[in-house]
């Protein structure tokens, strides 16, 4: 569902995490003429539209629990491993655990690219 929609739809009582909804009169149209009732509802959609607009001007996204990734253990697919241009043997292996942020031992990746000669790559010194 469109989260500006959910937002314009609760106006009239958004539901607060303390368990008591949070009234909003203005948005409680039921009782209001027909005519009223379409400009309530078009001034909640266009908060709501307004609201979700004003989070992605401030970076931030509004997805639903099914869109979010859930971690995962580590198979096959998440270990990259980099290789020589020259020679195309491995030099080293990482662990992809989330393929946005990559992070490394910085002893140990250091440690181990020391060790490789950089006139031939694929040779240990």
């Amino acid at each position: 569902m469109n989260p500006a929609q959910i937002i314009a739809d609760n106006l009239a009582a958004l539901p607060h995490p303390d368990g008591t909804p949070r009234q909003m009169p203005g948005f409680q149209s039921a009782l209001l003429p027909e005519p009223l009732q379409e400009q309530v509802k078009q001034s909640a959609t266009d908060i709501g539209a307004a609201i979700i607009n004003l989070l992605e001007l401030n970076g931030l996204t509004v997805v639903s629990q099914d869109q979010v990734r859930q971690p995962t253990q580590l198979s096959p697919q998440q270990v990259g491993n980099v290789h020589c241009n020259v020679c195309d043997q491995r030099l080293f292996q990482l662990n992809i655990v989330t393929p946005e942020k990559i992070l490394v031992s910085t002893r140990t990746l250091i440690a181990g690219i020391s060790a490789i000669n950089p006139e031939c790559p694929h040779a240990a010194v």
